[in-house]
């Protein structure tokens, strides 16, 4: 279970951060949506205080590190028509 997910959101000199306590489903994926690599750069889901997951990149190509158990785990994709939003 998510506790928490946030999406940084740069705009030149200034940086924002949207964050959403008890993530639905869908709240997720509108945040994966947005990933652009340049405004939107930035996801960050929260499960407890050890374990996490960072989704950065976008549109293109993302790369995806996870936090388990004091483990780092990266993953990244060959270009985002390998990568399916349901």
């Amino acid at each position: 279970m998510i506790n928490s997910i946030s999406i940084d959101e740069r705009n030149r000199t200034t940086f924002n951060e949207e964050i959403v306590m008890n993530p639905t489903w869908t709240d997720s994926l509108r945040f994966l949506r947005k990933l652009d690599g340049d405004k939107f750069t930035l996801v960050f889901f929260e499960a407890s205080d050890t374990d996490s997951a960072l989704v950065g990149g976008g549109p293109e190509y993302f790369v995806v590190s996870i936090t388990m158990d004091d483990n780092i785990y990266t993953l990244m994709n060959v270009s985002r028509e390998t990568v399916k939003f349901l």
